[in-house]
């Protein structure tokens, strides 16, 4: 009978003590993921990064991180990264407190604000946000009071990026080289032999010898000379006379 107690009160201390290891919702699109833990610039509408964190996304409920209310490291992000964007519809978010208040901001690839929730779920169960966000590209979680932040993720579709398209090159068309043509050769000029022309010898002017009548010879005066004229058969005539007769015949010949 003892035995039969012993083993009933280690089931009932079992019952009553929970399990340390308790894991959160999993298929959210941010499990596993870093996200950023920063500044919310209510003013603004903008993010200021702090640092990076794991523990609000590894799936693992007895971990987690503190969020400020106002000032400095008020807030966390989540941001698709190199996923581009997600559709959203849904989110997991466990704080110490259900009385923690939260903001949710859902933003675009230019950092506007496509959406805000308030009253936001916080015992650590698949919420459904009653719409879809679509190309969601970050995430902004805000406090009001101040929280202990055990685990947070969203849930939806991520929108894989369209690879941009490869542009075909345009095959540029080999143009045949256009055959050179064969100079016509230039025919050859004959050269026009130049004609020397052939000068005709000029004749030898053959002297006549006028006769004289036969006179008494007179005695020669001044200066004379002797001319002498040879003929075409060879033949030499000799002539006395003055120098005034041979200027004379050599201004005629």
């Amino acid at each position: 009978m003892k035995r039969k107690k012993i083993v009933l009160m280690f089931l009932l201390i079992f019952t009553v003590i929970p399990l340390n290891g308790a894991f959160a919702q999993t298929g959210g699109i941010f499990n596993g993921y870093a996200v950023t833990h920063g500044d919310w610039d209510y003013r603004t509408q903008t993010y200021a990064f702090r640092e990076t964190i794991n523990s609000i996304t590894d799936n693992y409920l007895n971990t987690g991180k503190g969020l400020s209310n106002g000032g400095t490291l008020n807030s966390f992000q989540f941001d698709l990264g190199t996923r581009e964007t997600a559709n959203i519809n849904g989110y997991f978010l466990k704080s110490f407190a259900a009385s923690d208040k939260f903001e949710i901001k859902f933003l675009d690839s230019k950092n506007k604000i496509i959406a805000t929730h308030s009253d936001i779920v916080t015992i650590g169960v698949l919420t459904s946000l009653g719409t879809t966000y679509s190309e969601v590209k970050s995430i902004v979680v805000t406090t009001t009071s101040g929280a202990s932040v055990y685990e947070i993720d969203f849930f939806g579709s991520v929108v894989p990026s369209t690879p941009e398209p490869t542009e075909t090159p345009t095959a540029t068309p080999t143009t045949a080289p256009s055959p050179t043509p064969t100079a016509t050769p230039e025919p050859t000029v004959t050269p026009t032999p130049t004609v020397t022309p052939t000068t005709t010898p000029s004749p030898t002017p053959t002297a006549t010898i006028t006769p004289k009548p036969t006179t008494t010879p007179e005695q020669p005066t001044g200066d004379r000379a002797i001319l002498t004229i040879t003929l075409i058969n060879g033949v030499e005539k000799e002539y006395d006379l003055s120098i005034a007769e041979v200027d004379a015949f050599l201004t005629w010949y």
